[in-house]
């Protein structure tokens, strides 16, 4: 069994696209969004119960923070918490199967929420990295989304144990960002003129 059930009292783009990107993308499953409380209960599914309410059918419980729900962008009140050397936020006070929105958390850093807020560019008039969330609670080169994907999947598989995860294997894939390839090839021959011009007059011979 690969398909996972989720109920929401709500329905929004900002759920469809992170239980997309952690389900189907990152886990291999299929997924699906009801918001029908009697389909979700009669299914014979893995299911996940994505509200503020308990129910009585087998489901792994989480309880919704406001994050998905709006339409704005507006600062968020975020304290990380650690348990088991997992980080994690935007947590709730309940006892649920999992205490934390982790819906919610995978958004706000896979579409770089925090870079959308006020901040204090570098020379170049980027998002300092130093300003993230990430860095300042110690989980900057952690693949903390993958790793909340694993554990969510781990929390299923415990109440659903023939739900299938087919994680990807590990790719590394480099960019460069080369604004220019060639000093003088492939360019016209005013510009080459130009660019041996210029370095004659700074005396790099070498160039």
């Amino acid at each position: 069994m690969r398909e996972i059930l989720i109920y929401s009292s709500f329905r929004s783009e900002r759920l469809f696209y992170i239980t997309n990107i952690l389900f189907h993308k990152l886990l291999g499953g299929q997924v699906e969004l009801t918001t029908n409380l009697e389909y979700f209960q009669y299914a014979k599914v893995a299911k996940l119960n994505y509200s503020a309410r308990k129910l009585e059918t087998k489901a792994i419980w989480m309880i919704p923070h406001p994050l998905l729900q709006e339409r704005k962008i507006v600062a968020q009140n975020i304290i990380v918490r650690y348990e088991n050397s997992i980080p994690f936020f935007f947590n709730t006070a309940h006892e649920t199967d999992v205490t934390s929105d982790l819906f919610a958390a995978s958004f706000y850093l896979l579409t770089r929420y925090e870079e959308y807020l006020a901040y204090e560019a570098d020379e170049h008039g980027r998002f300092p990295a130093h300003q993230s969330l990430a860095y300042k609670a110690g989980f900057l080169e952690r693949p903390i989304v993958q790793e909340w994907a694993v554990y969510l999947s781990r929390k299923l598989q415990q109440l659903f144990p023939e739900l299938e995860v087919n994680l990807p294997p590990y790719r590394f894939q480099p960019t460069f960002d080369i604004d220019v390839a060639w000093a003088y090839r492939h360019r016209i021959w005013q510009r080459q003129l130009g660019a041996i011009g210029r370095e004659l007059l700074q005396v790099n011979f070498r160039a």
